[in-house]
């Protein structure tokens, strides 16, 4: 039974971190909020856009995008 203003497991965020054995420095590589996963959202969207315009055109977009 959750009341009104209560959090949940969902509303809770979570970032994912990764040690560089090399540097050192510490990277985060997925956020979660509200139970979506930005990483798996990205991943999703980055396939459709391969699916319908092929795997060189998003290629040459996402460096584009870089600059």
């Amino acid at each position: 039974n959750i009341q009104k203003g209560q959090k949940t497991e969902k509303d809770k965020k979570y970032t994912k971190k990764k040690k560089n054995k090399k540097t050192g420095q510490w990277k985060a590589f997925d956020l979660t909020v509200e139970g979506i996963s930005l990483l798996t959202t990205k991943q999703a969207e980055l396939n459709k856009r391969i699916t319908k315009l092929g795997i060189d055109k998003v290629t040459l977009d996402l460096l584009a995008s870089t600059k």
